[in-house]
């Protein structure tokens, strides 16, 4: 490969990954610069900021769907086509602002403001629908005490904020003092969606969801070579268990087996089905440190030991994949599987 394809893999990997390993901290953030942007050009005039900040505000309904799913789905940061809706909601509120600030009214101009109206309409009240139900959608009765407590009490505040802000005050009569305070109550329900937010962020960073295993993507072309090189992958980890070994990297593996990088890469993602190489490594570790844990034997062992003699160079990076991969931490499981 030449090298400046290989610096733009590089990269192109480094920007994939930093967005699945924030996705939930983006999409919070563009949540709260809509909710603010809403705020602002409620509160204020703000002349021609205020069409920019407009079309910001007019997005939020968007962002909060984005939002629920980061929060109830697991491994949902390479999907593209909810990005996709939220951006025809965006393009929608952009023509919409273009009419106003025209005063277009008839013509063809008009019939594709009428249009857009309708189409943002739509989604607008799609997507707030959808956010509400996200948190049940993965609801199971074997999901732990603290994440139905979690979903239900986010759908109640959501659905609480949801029924005032719109379906109430959409009901009352334009002379009522509700409706000349309208701009006031949707300011304090969008400060308190925020609210809401931070802390489910918080809760969601602390208590993350488990990740299933992620399948193997049918658009990818595999040979029999590079089900002879999965095979040979496996063959290594298992038989020689290399993945006690700290210091195991791509590279060491690749040498190990004698192929270049970014093969041994393409075959962990592509036939393995796993996320990358740390992902399948780690995968290995947390095994044999919950086959430690759940042995009655080795209750003196102390977790970093545990980690240690697992593959980790530490503690740290130990607690973070074992939570992810379980949704428990190490103590936890210990405790659980001790009862």
């Amino acid at each position: 490969m030449k090298p400046l394809e290989t610096q733009k893999n590089s990269l192109d990997a480094f920007w994939s990954d930093l967005w699945v390993s924030n996705h939930l901290s983006f999409v919070v953030v563009a949540f709260w610069i809509s909710i603010a942007s809403f705020i602002v050009t409620t509160a204020w005039d703000l002349g021609a900021a205020e069409f920019i900040l407009g079309i910001a505000g007019t997005a939020s309904c968007g962002f909060s769907w984005l939002l629920a799913r980061a929060l109830f789905r697991a491994d949902v940061e390479r999907e593209v086509w909810p990005i996709s809706v939220v951006a025809g909601l965006i393009l929608t509120g952009l023509i919409l602002s273009l009419g106003n600030e025209a005063s277009v009214a008839s013509g063809l101009a008009g019939a594709t403001l009428g249009l857009a109206h309708s189409v943002h309409a739509l989604i607008s009240s799609t997507v707030l629908l959808l956010a509400f139900i996200e948190a049940f959608l993965g609801y199971r009765s074997d999901l732990p005490r603290r994440e139905k407590r979690f979903r239900i009490a986010y759908a109640a505040g959501y659905g609480a904020l949801l029924g005032v802000s719109v379906l109430w005050l959409n009901s009352v009569p334009d002379s009522s003092q509700a409706a000349r305070d309208s701009d006031m109550i949707k300011m304090i329900c969008a400060t308190l969606a925020i609210g809401l937010s931070v802390w489910a962020w918080r809760f969601r960073v602390r208590h993350p969801l488990p990740r299933p295993k992620r399948q193997q993507r049918r658009m990818v072309s595999i040979t029999d070579a590079d089900k002879a090189l999965a095979d040979r992958i496996l063959q290594r980890l298992e038989a020689d268990k290399l993945y006690l070994d700290p210091d195991l990297s791509l590279g060491r593996l690749a040498r190990s087996l004698g192929e270049a990088d970014h093969r041994v890469s393409k075959c962990i993602t592509g036939v393995l089905g796993d996320r990358n190489f740390n992902s399948l490594v780690n995968r290995y570790r947390i095994e044999a440190a919950k086959a430690v844990l759940e042995d009655a034997g080795s209750a003196d062992a102390s977790i970093l030991a545990i980690a240690l003699d697992s593959g980790f160079s530490s503690i740290g990076p130990f607690n973070r994949a074992f939570k992810a991969q379980t949704g428990l931490t190490p103590s936890q499981y210990r405790r659980r599987n001790a009862a």
